[in-house]
């Protein structure tokens, strides 16, 4: 895990060294003014961030699921010849539909119900209408699909049911997107140095009309100060907010439709907090040192809220440790590992998704396969229960993944 998260530091800092002739040569000849030109500072609300402390002391070893869950569910996707997954890169849930993302494997995005049967793909890999590159984001909003491309710098449009509306391209750079609705898209915009707009350099939200003309910025980090660090999780979108997590640090933050931002959690690691200035590009060597990175608490920013709970991931020396708080009691679990005790035949999985009551995470059936080999007859009657045998005795190691749903307690 070490070696995964500052290998995407370095990609992100040699991308930020080489943007700027790339954005200006991409984008020559548009008309940057009437992009730019109405572009407004957000607006910040003053109300006060719910406050989580993070006491070390109080951290578990294990932290079994039934602490927080009163049951789980799963869902075995489908796996065809027209929907084959390589990685779970994001997922929606929509009105009884499940929307997949694989970015960088099979390049597409599924739609399956909440039984598992695969509905349809939308789009498809090209440089045609209705095809993209590489799906950078997409987002679903009433009854469209919206996919942002960053390289064909094109966002297509797309009915629920698949059909291909429209595309449009898309004059500045973006590493994510969400549609609030057909005429307000929000854009994560960190540290893509869109130098041929001199009004955005810098900022890293950015809200636009259907006409790709901006209208409110937010988030200023003044280029060459930081470092470039990009993690997909820290801008979520849904139909009324987006959460969004300036990187590594402790805040995460509400914004509204029409650019309001309000301070929503504050983590705070105590002593264990890594200071600001370790972020700057020119402190880049004293950041990594092994040194900082076993005094400190890193919170990358992979986080995911329900109505219920805000589950957030942060490193410790490294490794990953997992928090959990409960947002009416104030209540909060830390550990170094979720046990899936509701039923031992699966784990707990990578978290991937948030929706009402529930969470949902993800485990690869190559990894359950790898696990039950290792055990003896006796050892996976004991500890998997007749159910998970029949479960992992019907598993290939090529299917697509499975879903895990866990219910928060009554």
């Amino acid at each position: 895990m070490k070696t995964i998260f500052f290998l995407l530091l370095l990609l992100s800092l040699l991308f930020s060294c080489q943007s700027k002739k790339t954005t200006v040569q991409v984008f020559e000849g548009i008309d940057t003014q009437t992009i730019e030109k109405s572009a407004q500072n957000m607006t910040l609300d003053n109300e006060p961030p719910r406050e989580i402390v993070v006491d070390m002391a109080a951290e578990n070893k294990i932290l079994p699921l039934s602490t927080w869950a009163d049951s789980i569910s799963y869902i075995r996707l489908e796996t065809t010849s027209d929907a084959l997954i390589g990685s779970v890169d994001k997922l929606m849930l929509c009105d009884s539909v499940i929307y997949i993302m694989d970015r960088k494997k099979s390049r597409g995005i599924y739609a399956f119900s909440t039984d598992g049967i695969f509905l349809r793909k939308i789009g498809n890999v090209g440089q045609g209408p209705g095809e993209f590159n590489e799906p950078t984001d997409f987002s679903v909003s009433q009854d469209k699909i919206y996919v942002y491309d960053q390289f064909a710098h094109r966002l297509s449009t797309f009915t629920t049911a698949g059909k291909f509306l429209g595309d449009r391209p898309v004059p500045f750079f973006g590493i994510g997107m969400h549609a609030f609705n057909d005429s307000t898209f929000a854009w994560h915009t960190l540290d893509a140095d869109n130098f041929h707009l001199k009004n955005l350099v810098g900022y890293s939200v950015l809200l636009s009309d259907s006409t790709d003309h901006v209208t409110k910025r937010g988030f200023y980090r003044k280029p060459k100060k930081y470092a470039s660090i990009w993690v997909s999780e820290n801008f979520q979108g849904n139909d009324s907010i987006i959460l969004y997590h300036p990187p590594l640090s402790g805040n995460l933050y509400a914004i509204s439709p029409t650019g309001t931002i309000t301070p929503k959690y504050h983590i705070d690691f105590k002593e264990h907090t890594l200071p600001e200035s370790y972020l700057w590009e020119e402190n880049w060597k004293q950041f990594t040192d092994e040194n900082t990175q076993r005094k400190y608490l890193l919170f990358p920013g992979e986080f995911y809220e329900n109505d219920i709970a805000l589950y957030f991931v942060y490193l410790k020396k490294h490794v990953h440790h997992y928090a959990i708080y409960e947002k009416q009691c104030h209540k909060l679990w830390l550990t170094e590992n979720i046990k899936n005790d509701l039923f031992p035949a699966l784990p707990f999985g990578q978290m991937k998704a948030a929706h009402g009551n529930k969470f949902i995470t993800m485990v690869s059936p190559a990894d359950l396969l790898y696990a039950y080999k290792q055990l003896s007859p006796d050892q996976r009657q004991e500890i998997l229960g007749t159910d998970g045998i029949r479960l992992l005795s019907e598993l290939e190691e090529e299917d697509n993944p499975i879903l895990i749903i866990s219910h928060w307690r009554k």
